[in-house]
């Protein structure tokens, strides 16, 4: 019997949209999370209180601060199945957490957007839509599936979604989704969660009188996933893991991450990068968890935590860093690199400008060191050699060093550590491809 492939699902949206409202409602009916748990966060409260949806959306959240808030802070973590793929559901914050939500992003391959319905709601928020839009592009051009939600609001409105549906692909096609159609899909997760579903179009397609304007084999959220494409995993690879968390067990070290290529096994020497001069050559495994199941072995696409058999203290270890095998090609620190870029930034910026980078779970200041040449097209028709600055709209070759060793590698070895993007007062400035990368001093001109 052939293994289901996996996904990495981010579910991103407007703050208020109702994305962790969905994700609860998306894991109890797929399974993951039990009757008993959900009759336990219902008990008590009228589900037409003004803290319905908080209780909900505090199945997920894990902080105390989440569950005040009643708003995802932090990236939450979960495993779900359908009948074609295993799902790593990643459910994201909203602004202002970009740091968070470009992480989750970049160890994605399907982002499913949720949207607004309600009037006004949708139009406040097209800032931060396009802002996810983009981020997903210039992290790897994942495949995004819209969710029109509240749709019970509107009292099910086709106008109001053909509205909606209208605007949100013109701001696909407009943040480098040029080729195809959005998938864009009205849901209503609160009648979900109310136990309508005639019309909520998230497991079954719509059925009731409400949305008989969308019958006739349009999909539901549960038809649109299973008809995506299977990534391809680069299993042939040599092991690379991205660390996104990192725990203290009672001393042991802990940490919890993607692999992105290459198959991860118990008996695994593990090397850690960048190293430092207070860690050991390399560490051997205590126990790999998947879904909190002890396994011997995991491959590329899947999230792992794995405790470590070292002395090293936990605080010493951040998110960002890099698992590898230490007898197989290991992760090699990076003193600067090589990178094609296109910029996005309003103002022109010279050599010495130090915006925050994202690169798979690592942020970090990278600062521009010279600029190779430019162009006012992608094909570089017309080039400007060593530029004096770069403007909105070109594209250029430049040498970037970040604020200390890291591990990236070039698009073509690597693909998952060689494409980035770069932000600066919550707005994405450049994104690019790494082409060179030095582990020592770049070779001079």
């Amino acid at each position: 019997m052939l293994e289901k492939p996996t996904l990495s699902v981010i579910i991103l949206g407007q703050a208020n949209s109702g994305k962790t409202t969905l994700a609860v409602q998306l894991l109890h009916s797929l399974g993951t999370i039990n009757s008993s748990i959900m009759e336990r966060v219902e008990s008590g409260m009228q589900l037409d209180s003004s803290d319905s949806i908080r209780n909900y959306a505090s199945v997920l959240s894990r902080t105390k601060d989440e569950i005040k808030r009643g708003r995802t802070m932090n990236l939450v973590y979960s495993m779900a199945e359908t009948k074609h793929f295993h799902l790593n559901i990643i459910d994201a914050p909203a602004n202002p957490f970009l740091k968070s939500m470009f992480r989750g992003i970049s160890q994605a391959n399907i982002g499913i957007v949720v949207l607004d319905a309600e009037i006004g709601a949708f139009e406040a928020g097209i800032p931060n839509i396009t802002t996810m839009i983009r981020a997903t592009y210039c992290l790897g051009s994942i495949q995004l599936i819209f969710c029109v939600n509240k749709m019970e609001s509107v009292d099910y409105s086709k106008t109001r979604f053909m509205e909606i549906k209208s605007e949100i692909t013109k701001i696909y096609k407009n943040n480098g989704y040029k080729n195809g159609n959005a998938t864009v899909i009205p849901i209503s997760a609160l009648s979900s969660l109310l136990g309508n579903h005639n019309d909520d179009n998230i497991l079954e397609p719509a059925c009731g009188s409400k949305m008989e304007w969308y019958k006739g084999g349009r999909p539901c959220l549960l038809d649109a996933i299973n008809s995506l494409k299977a990534p391809l995993y680069r299993y042939d690879l040599p092991l690379r893991i991205s660390i996104s968390k990192v725990f203290n067990l009672k001393g042991a070290l802990v940490v919890f991450g993607k692999i992105e290529t290459g198959i991860l096994k118990l008996e695994t020497e593990i090397r850690l990068t960048p190293h430092k001069k207070q860690f050991p050559p390399s560490m051997k495994i205590e126990s790999i968890a998947i879904c909190r199941k002890l396994v011997r072995e995991a491959k590329a696409g899947q999230l792992v935590t794995i405790q470590l058999k070292t002395s090293l203290n936990p605080s010493n270890v951040k998110p960002g860093m890099v698992l590898s095998d230490f007898n197989n090609d290991y992760a090699k620190e990076v003193h600067s690199f090589k990178a094609d870029i296109a910029v996005l930034r309003e103002s022109p910026f010279r050599r010495g400008y130090n915006p925050t980078f994202n690169i798979h779970s690592l942020q970090t200041s990278c600062k521009f060191k010279d600029f190779y040449v430019s162009s006012n097209t992608i094909k570089r028709y017309e080039r400007d050699e060593n530029p004096m600055e770069l403007r909105k709209g070109q594209y250029a070759t430049v040498l970037l060093k970040p604020k200390n060793q890291i591990y990236v590698a070039t698009v073509y070895s690597y693909p998952p550590f060689g494409r980035f993007l770069m932000w600066d007062n919550g707005n994405i400035c450049v994104f690019g491809v790494i082409t060179e990368v030095y582990t020592d001093s770049p070779p001079r001109r």
